[in-house]
């Protein structure tokens, strides 16, 4: 395989997760809005709102991590196909996942226990997601 499917696969991977996150994100506004007058662009507001936030929507955002990033290995590891870099490829989506919700958790406190999830899911998510594309490409 030539290093550009590579990249191309980890792009489209994740474009999948950011369509299924933000589509979660969605979701999750609507079901918990945050609190009127927050400001997403001011870290102090939003360190506000996350402190008001439930434990559920806490749940459901690490759901939505988890799944987004599941389906964006798995988009990543088919466009690979069976060539020898498909692990490669999913677990790139994850580690570029991991990053940028270590530099979100450096930037705005989150609970310790969400801390402790959110970190390692990421890389979780991105091996279930190679697997179950082993799983569809040894069907077709």
């Amino acid at each position: 395989m030539r290093i550009g499917q590579l990249v191309l696969s980890v792009i489209a991977g994740s474009a999948v997760f950011m369509i299924i996150h933000l589509a979660g994100l969605g979701l999750l506004g609507y079901l918990w809005p945050m609190p009127e007058g927050t400001d997403p662009q001011n870290v102090e507001s939003m360190k506000l709102a996350i402190a008001a936030m439930p434990i559920l929507a806490f749940v459901a955002l690490l759901a939505s991590y988890f799944v987004a990033t599941a389906a964006g290995s798995f988009v990543a590891a088919l466009i690979c196909g069976n060539d020898g870099r498909h692990l490669a490829a999913s677990m790139t989506v994850g580690l570029l996942f991991t990053v940028a919700a270590v530099m979100n958790l450096a930037t705005v406190p989150h609970p310790v226990w969400f801390v402790a999830l959110n970190v390692p899911e990421f890389m979780i998510a991105a091996g279930l997601g190679w697997r179950l594309s082993r799983a569809r490409l040894r069907h077709l």
